[in-house]
């Protein structure tokens, strides 16, 4: 009898439908295009190891797998989860199960894959979790069948009593029989020799497992793992089941999800590993190093039990499985980061985690919320957190994150924040330091820089220098929890104090959340020696604004400048400025900068002046000086009604001023000559001009608050607070309506003896028609027809009714009413609004 035909007599015999994982199976895994990964150079990287989870795994990449290699072009894996890209919907859960069963049904019937059945990513397996309740019962059945484990398995509980492995001693599944050493009852960290009747396989598995539990369980004092139990495993132990898992992963957690729990709250789990480690003879890590775990099986063994036991942790700790992310809606990358810093706590020496190092990229997210292949490069931010947060390494921030949840959920970013104050620091300051330490590794490493195997790690991140624009400036986007470098050299002609200046995109208009948006740090290279870096930390005057002055810049070879985007949400722009110039205004003092020069007297007009207060002191300089502007910036203005007046100014100043630096004031003088015929020709007074500045970002003026003040007979002088750098120019204001009025009409009431018509005012006017108090139509005209002349003019800004009817014969004092079709730009079309009207003796 073979080994599959005796496994399937005892699945028929306790009339249950196991699963046991075949070795085919695996083997069409490593087949399958969609599971192989790239390099940069577009060939696959040979005998590379990386991990990927079902539900929560670890997965290898074989040596066979070097020969293989397809272009980079072949875009990203196709995942069943992709379905939910829109959220949960009938579609998506048809579709994701239609995914899902051909894979699930050849594992129950122990079939090897055909080509072409999609073999389900670990993201799959979360978003099962994830709508768990959603799915149908036909497909829970199925899933529930398949994470059973198989019947008629040897069985050894570990010396430390808290384990029940479970393992073959026939067939491809066996574990290597050699049997020369056991763990002591009595102390199960005692290593004794001689044969005992398990194999050293099961044996260094129990040890490894009882590591586990009494760093994860007893030190850290995490809750334990809730066992697997079924009719067949009765043991109150948790369970360790031992197989060959195909020749590309180390171990892997399944979820029990039809099994309850004590309270309700978590659910039972047990966790699989290897049974050998064969086919990583010759297997080089991605950074370098060569893991030999067919020689010594002892460490994979160890960093797989101590990964996979934390995940029976977070599923014991797991109040449901559905939300924002799992568990607990933590992103994945949290999940596996943590678990792979467990390795590293447990079993410093081996060093698996090296092989993620090279997937770190500090420009991409950390702990990103969508799933991919590098997920376990997050382990090197965990150790980080583990190493730094607290005055000496502890597990503290880590473990408070989970139990802050386990206790009451409270998201994952709050969290972040809520554990980092907790700690003396905001999560900004320490993903900020993060990234700015993890500079130091490899040839870089400085002893205290960087966590303890810095030295160790071979590959490190880079960067590039900058060109500075010619206000000396460099603008980047920065992804979510993720940053940018900005790069400056030394020239001979810098002066001694180089100003760093930093200006980044802030929260959205009405958001509440007050926490840090970025942080900021500066290395200053002496020479090529890294030990002989200065780290800065910018200060910031506000959540977007910060600055920092290097005084002996002729000391320092180069300025590098790293950025931090502390939010989750969306990237966002940040601008350094290098301001490499003198000081030109001291801190309390005044300078006054003209268009026209300061020896000219200021009655010329026209004319504009600028006057600066510093209130520190102002590296470089501001210059105004008159401009034109464009036609496009001309037919802005006139769309929104806003009539030319006298000349444009281009005023420029290092943008960190703006933000409390520097108080700043324009004044704009016009000759009344000018501004006096524009204001009667549209009835209005000098008050209703205003300074506007060309937003380049909306195409539009925007108006700022202006007022008159003192003038001669000569010239009348608009001021504006200048809060950024641009065009500036002088406007008449024809209307004054707000964002939910498309017209206005003024004078109203309009006065007949006055004889001044009333002004219909307003952005696309496109028809009006006036009616009398008791419905009768006055008067009628469509812009741009001019078919009522005699009692309606048109003008670029709307319509002028002269109070008198289609004949043009005055109209009596009344109350009449206006309807205006104007043009709805949300809808491209007309909209009608009604406006009641006085006309007076």
């Amino acid at each position: 009898m073979n080994y599959l035909e005796a496994e399937l007599r005892s699945i028929r015999k306790k009339d249950k439908n196991k699963l046991e994982p075949q070795q085919a199976a695996g083997q069409i895994m490593t087949r399958n295009p969609l599971e192989i990964r790239w390099n940069t150079s577009g060939f696959l990287d040979h005998q590379i190891p990386f991990r990927a989870t079902i539900v929560l795994l670890f997965l290898l990449l074989p040596a066979s797998a070097k020969s293989l290699w397809l272009p980079q072009s072949a875009g990203k894996p196709f995942s069943a989860s992709s379905y939910f890209a829109n959220g949960l919907s009938g579609t998506a859960l048809r579709n994701f199960e239609s995914a899902m069963t051909p894979y699930l049904r050849a594992r129950l019937s122990h079939t090897i894959l055909l080509p072409g059945v999609y073999v389900p990513k670990q993201v799959d397996y979360f978003t099962l979790a994830k709508y768990w309740s959603a799915l149908s019962q036909e497909f829970k059945d199925l899933y529930s069948q398949a994470s059973d484990i198989p019947s008629g398995l040897s069985a050894y509980d570990s010396p430390g009593g808290h384990y029940q492995i479970l393992y073959y001693t026939t067939g491809s599944d066996a574990v290597d029989l050699t049997d020369t050493i056991g763990y002591s009852k009595s102390n199960w960290r005692v290593q004794q020799s001689g044969s005992n009747g398990v194999p050293d396989y099961v044996e260094y598995v129990a040890y490894a497992a009882d590591s586990a539990w009494s760093m994860e369980v007893e030190k850290f004092g995490f809750p334990p793992p809730y066992p697997y139990i079924d009719d067949g495993y009765t043991s109150p132990k948790a369970k360790i089941f031992i197989h060959y898992l195909g020749y590309q992963y180390y171990g892997q957690t399944w979820p029990v999800t039809t099994e309850t729990v004590p309270g309700g709250i978590g659910f039972r789990s047990y966790f699989e590993i290897q049974n050998n480690w064969n086919s990583f003879a010759g297997v080089q890590f991605r950074d370098g190093s060569y893991p030999e775990y067919d020689i010594y099986p002892q460490k994979a063994i160890q960093v797989t039990c101590v990964h996979e036991n934390f995940h029976t942790i977070q599923f014991a700790m797991t109040k449901q499985l559905s939300g924002d992310g799992v568990p607990q809606n933590f992103p994945r990358s949290w999940i596996e980061g943590t678990a792979v810093l467990m390795e590293d706590l447990g079993f410093n020496y081996v060093h698996d985690y090296f092989q993620y190092v090279p997937d770190y990229d500090p420009q991409q997210t950390v702990f990103e919320s969508d799933d991919n292949g590098d997920i376990y490069k997050n382990g090197i931010v965990t150790i980080y957190l583990s190493q730094f947060t607290a005055d000496t390494p502890c597990i503290c921030f880590i473990k408070n994150m989970f139990f802050s949840d386990y206790h009451s959920p409270i998201g994952f970013v709050k969290n972040l924040e809520t554990s980092a104050s907790q700690y003396g620091h905001t999560w900004a300051e320490m993903l900020g330091n993060f990234h700015t330490r993890s500079y130091y590794t490899g040839s870089r490493a400085v002893p205290g820089r960087f966590i303890k195997d810095a030295s160790l790690i071979k590959n490190g991140w880079s960067y590039s220098n900058d060109s500075l624009d010619p206000s000396g400036s460099v603008t980047k986007s920065v992804n979510p929890f993720a940053m940018n470098t900005f790069s400056y050299l030394r020239r001979a002609d810098d002066n001694p104090t180089l100003g760093l200046r930093f200006v980044g995109d802030t929260a959205k208009p009405g958001d509440s959340d007050t926490s840090a948006v970025w942080s900021v740090h500066c290395i200053l290279k002496r020479d090529s020696v890294s030990a002989h870096d200065t780290l800065a930390v910018m200060p910031f005057s506000s959540k977007g604004v910060g600055a920092l002055d290097v005084v002996g810049w002729h000391n320092y070879s180069e300025a590098l400048v790293i950025a931090t985007n502390a939010r989750y949400d969306v990237s966002r722009s940040a601008t350094v400025i290098f301001q490499v110039c003198g000081i030109s205004v001291r801190k309390g003092d005044t300078e006054v900068y003209s268009s026209i020069g300061q020896s000219i007297l200021p009655s010329v007009v026209p004319h504009a002046t600028v006057t600066v207060h510093a209130n520190a002191d102002l590296a470089c300089s501001l210059h105004v000086s008159r401009t034109t502007i464009t036609p496009a910036e001309s037919l802005s203005a006139l769309n929104d009604s806003l009539i030319q007046t006298g000349s444009f100014y281009d005023v420029e100043f290092p943008v960190i001023w703006s933000y409390g630096d520097a108080m700043m004031q324009l004044s704009i003088a016009e000759s009344p000559s000018t501004t006096s015929p524009i204001a009667a020709a549209h009835h209005i007074t000098d008050t209703s001009f205003v300074i506007c500045r060309w937003n380049f970002s909306v195409g539009k003026w925007s108006r700022s608050v202006s007022n008159v003040g003192a003038g001669d007979s000569t010239n009348v002088n608009w001021q504006c607070s200048l809060m950024s750098p641009g065009v500036y120019g002088l406007f008449a204001r024809a209307y004054m309506p707000d964002s939910a009025v498309a017209f206005i009409a003024f004078p109203n009431p309009a006065r007949i003896a006055s004889h001044k018509p009333m002004l219909f005012r307003g952005s696309n006017i496109l028809e009006l028609w006036i009616y009398s108090i008791d419905g009768t139509l006055i008067v009628h005209d469509i812009k741009g027809q001019n078919n009522q002349p005699q009692s309606l003019a048109e003008s670029p800004f709307g319509l002028d009714w002269n109070l008198s009817n289609s004949g043009g014969k005055t109209v009596s004092p009344g109350v009449y009413y206006a309807k205006v079709g104007f043009l709805d730009t949300g809808v491209m079309g007309e909209r009608k609004k009604m406006q009641k009207l006085f006309v007076i003796p």
